[in-house]
């Protein structure tokens, strides 16, 4: 291997024993120990301006997205809405 895979396996190698130590540190935690119990939701149906301010005005970078029956049918992500953005300028169209 040249020099510079070497260092990225070093470095993927190094973080992933600190990432192995926390993991050893849990206490017997469970995920409903440390999760946001009543996350905000956006409806399938929201507009991407909604969601995208609804992310701009929270710290949330990921947003479940629910169902008229309230079940979650996908997430929304900051990423996604930058794609979509992304798209929708190459297709010539105009951001609201």
């Amino acid at each position: 291997m040249n020099r510079a895979k070497d260092s990225i396996m070093l470095l993927l190698l190094q973080t992933f024993l600190e990432v192995q130590k926390l993991g050893c540190k849990t206490n017997g935690r469970v995920v409903s120990d440390v999760m946001t119990s009543t996350p905000l939701t956006v409806d399938e149906t929201t507009s991407l301006e909604d969601a995208t301010r609804l992310m701009l005005e929270t710290k949330y970078a990921r947003v479940p997205v629910v169902d008229g029956n309230g079940l979650l049918v996908g997430i929304i992500t900051r990423e996604d809405i930058v794609r979509a953005a992304c798209q929708i300028k190459a297709m010539g169209k105009k951001l609201p």
